[in-house]
C-alpha cells in the first residue's frame, strides 16, 4: 500500500480548529450543533408506494448524526445495484447505515438523522487502502467507499443542489487548463485549475472545507474525482480522490464488489 499523503493525519470531530496547524487533514464532519426536523415528511396515506426522497451527489450524510460528509456520485455498478461513492475516512466500519442529515443548509455545521425516510443505504465495500483493523484510511491514494442505497426508498438524481449536473465518468483533467468544479455541504460550488496528477490524486485550487468530503469533482459534465483532503498551510491546493484508481481498485478485487462498473445515473 502507497504511503499516506505527507503531514496527513486524522481529525476528529470538534477539532476544526487544529486546520491551523501547517498540516494536511481529512475532512471529516462536524459536530451537530442543533436539533433540527426531518428533511421529508412521509407520503399521504391512500398514495402508491413510491421512493421517499430523491438523493444525488453532494447532499449530506451521516452514520451517528454527529459526524457527516457530502455525498460522491450516485448510480449504479454492473449488477444494476443503486449505489453512490464516498470518501473512506467518512467510514467507521463496514455494515454501518447510512442516514441523509435532518439540516442540509449548505455551511452549517448541523446535522442529525433524519427521521424520513430513515435509513437510506450501508456501507457495503470499502477502498483496499482502508485499514479494518484501524478503522482508518493508509493509502490516500484511494481514499473511497461504495454505500449500497436502498431502492425502496430513494430515487437517484444527476444534479447537484448546486445545479452541477453529473453525465458520465470523465477524463483526467488537462493539468494547467481545465478548470474542475466540486459541490459539497459545507462550502457548496467552488472551482479552480488543475494542478497537479500524483499518483491517482488531482490538485486543484477548487475549494474543499471540513464535511466537503466525499462530493464529486467534475470536469464539464465528466465526474473526475471525490474530495479527499486538505493542506491548510496555505490554502490549498485542494486533493480530491480519481474515479479511474478508485474502479480500477474495485476491479482488482475479482467477482462481484459493490461498486464494480460503476455508472453515473443518467440526467432525467
Amino acid at each position: 500500500m502507497s504511503p499516506a499523503p505527507q503531514g496527513s493525519g486524522p481529525l476528529d470531530e470538534g477539532e476544526e480548529a487544529a486546520v491551523r496547524a501547517p498540516t494536511r487533514r481529512h475532512l471529516l464532519a462536524v459536530l451537530l450543533l442543533v436539533p433540527t426536523l426531518a428533511l421529508v415528511a412521509a407520503p399521504p396515506s391512500g398514495t402508491a408506494p413510491s421512493p421517499r426522497v430523491t438523493i444525488s451527489a453532494g447532499v449530506k450524510v451521516t452514520t451517528d448524526g454527529v459526524r457527516w460528509c457530502s455525498l460522491g456520485p450516485v448510480g449504479h455498478d454492473r449488477a444494476d445495484r443503486a449505489v453512490a461513492l464516498l470518501a473512506g475516512h467518512c467510514m467507521d466500519r463496514l455494515g454501518d447505515p447510512l442516514f441523509l442529515c435532518a439540516d442540509q443548509t449548505q455551511g452549517a455545521t448541523a446535522c442529525g438523522r433524519a427521521a424520513e425516510p430513515g435509513v437510506i443505504g450501508s456501507y457495503a465495500t470499502v477502498s483496499s487502502g482502508f485499514d479494518a483493523e484501524a478503522g482508518e484510511i493508509v493509502d490516500w491514494n484511494i481514499d473511497y467507499s461504495v454505500v449500497a442505497l436502498d431502492p425502496a426508498v430513494t430515487a437517484l438524481d444527476a444534479v447537484t443542489p448546486n445545479g452541477l449536473v453529473v453525465e458520465r465518468i470523465g477524463e483526467w483533467p488537462a493539468l494547467g487548463r481545465d478548470i474542475a468544479c466540486k459541490d459539497g455541504r459545507r462550502t457548496g460550488k467552488t472551482c479552480g485549475l488543475t494542478l497537479s496528477l500524483d499518483r491517482n490524486v488531482i490538485g486543484t485550487w477548487g475549494a474543499a472545507w471540513f464535511g466537503d468530503s466525499g462530493s464529486p469533482l467534475l470536469v464539464g459534465t465528466g465526474v473526475v474525482a471525490i474530495t479527499s483532503t486538505i493542506d491548510p498551510n496555505p490554502a490549498g491546493p485542494f486533493s480530491y480522490v480519481g474515479l479511474a484508481g478508485i474502479l480500477e481498485d474495485l476491479e482488482a478485487r475479482g467477482g462481484d464488489p459493490v461498486g464494480a462498473g460503476f455508472v453515473p445515473v443518467p440526467p432525467r
